[in-house]
C-alpha cells in the first residue's frame, strides 16, 4: 500500500467512528427506554398477581400464585419486554465493540503510516 492509500484509510475510519459515536446516544436511550419498561411491567405484573387478580399466561389461569413464584411469573408475562431490554442491550454493546474494532484498524494504518512516512 502506498502512503496516500494508507492516509485514504485513516481519514475512512474516523469518519465511520464518528458516525458509530453519534448512534452511540440513541442505542443508549433505546437500552434505558426498553429497561425501565421491563421493570414497570414487572412490578405491575407483581402488584396485580399479588392483590389475588386471577391472570391467563398461554391460556392458563394463574390465580394466588405463592408468593415465592410471583416473581417467576411476571417475568413470563413480560416476556416480550425482556426481549425488547436485551435486544437493545446487544444493539449499544455492538455499536461499542464496532467503535473498539474501528480504533483497532485505525491504530494499525497510523502505525503504517508512520512507517511508511519515515521511510520516504
Amino acid at each position: 500500500m502506498e502512503i496516500n492509500q494508507i492516509a485514504d484509510q485513516i481519514q475512512k475510519k474516523i469518519k465511520e467512528i464518528e458516525v458509530l459515536r453519534t448512534q452511540i446516544r440513541n442505542y443508549a436511550k433505546d437500552k434505558a427506554d426498553a429497561i425501565s419498561r421491563y421493570d414497570k411491567e414487572m412490578a405491575k405484573i407483581t402488584i396485580r398477581l399479588k392483590n389475588g387478580e386471577a391472570l391467563a399466561l398461554d391460556d392458563k389461569r394463574i390465580e394466588n400464585p405463592p408468593a415465592t413464584i410471583i416473581e417467576r411469573i411476571a417475568k413470563g408475562y413480560c416476556y416480550a419486554e425482556k426481549f425488547d431490554m436485551e435486544l437493545a442491550e446487544a444493539n449499544y454493546k455492538g455499536v461499542i465493540t464496532a467503535i473498539h474494532a474501528l480504533e483497532s484498524e485505525l491504530n494499525g494504518y497510523q502505525s503504517i503510516f508512520r512507517y511508511l512516512d519515515t521511510e520516504a
